[in-house]
Parts: structure tokens; sequence; C-alpha cells
């Protein structure tokens, strides 16, 4: 696992919680990045497995998803609410425009079904219907099934 951020303190906490320092050769190695340009030139060329875009520049996270469309085989992408869209705007950006598989899946916190958590996954080079079939359909929790969503 290699995660690359712009913000010191996330790389202070991840550090803590690896054991980590920049640079190292363990399991999870934690780079900083003083620019975003610094970010997003980082492993380039390289086909990444999976990129989770999950920042504080909300109106940035569609445009670094579709950056990463070529570049990583699943790209996950958070806080997909749909009234989140205000704050992200993954549909008014096209994200799912740049991607042949799309999958959204949800989370229910509760057993009313009121408050959830929703995350997109994103892919040119994987079938997400095996998430589905395989993965998320087998997935119970105390509030329900996981669902995914491939019509998203």
């Amino acid at each position: 696992v290699v995660s690359v951020d712009t913000d010191m303190a996330w790389i202070r906490r991840l550090q803590n919680l690896t054991g980590d320092s920049a640079g190292s050769r363990r399991l999870h190695q934690v780079h900083y990045a003083k620019t975003h340009a610094e970010l997003h030139s980082f492993g380039f060329g390289n086909l990444w497995a999976v990129v989770l875009v999950d920042h504080r520049y909300g109106l940035r996270r569609h445009v670094d998803a579709i950056s990463y469309a070529r570049r990583a085989k699943i790209v996950v992408l958070h806080d997909a609410e749909r009234l989140n869209e205000y704050a992200y705007r993954y549909e008014q950006g096209h994200v799912r425009d740049h991607f042949r598989y799309v999958c959204k899946f949800t989370l229910f916190q509760n057993k009313e079904r009121t408050s959830w958590v929703s995350t997109l996954l994103l892919s040119n080079y994987i079938d997400l219907r095996y998430f589905d079939a395989a993965i998320f359909r087998k997935i119970n929790t105390d509030f329900g099934l996981v669902g995914c969503d491939l019509s998203y």
C-alpha cells in the first residue's frame, strides 16, 4: 500500500498508524507531496491496482478520479451519496462517463435505513459485476445487505 498526501498532519497520522517513516519499505509506504502537481505525478506511468480519492478539496474529487481512469484498475470515490452532490459534483462533473464499469455500493448505518454511506467503484479494467456477485451480496451487516447498484 502506498499513501501519498499533501497534508503533513495526515502523513503523521498515517505514519503513527502504520509505524512507517516516509519512504521506508514496509507494507504501507507513506509519502509527502509538497504540491498537488507532485501528488498527481507520483508514480506516473504506473498502473495502480486501487486508488482512493477522498480528500478535502471536494470540488476536485471528480477531476482527480477522472485523471486515474487509465492509471488505476479501480478508482474508489468516497462520499457518493446524492445529498453530497453539491459538495463533490460527481454527477455534474460526469465522472461515470470516463469509466466502463461503475458500481455504487451503500452501507446503511441504522435499522431504519435513514442513514447511509455510499462509495463509487470505477474501472476501465475490471468488470465490477464480479464484486456484486462474489462480494457485496455476501456481506450482511446488522442493518441489512450491502448493495452494489450497477445501474448508478
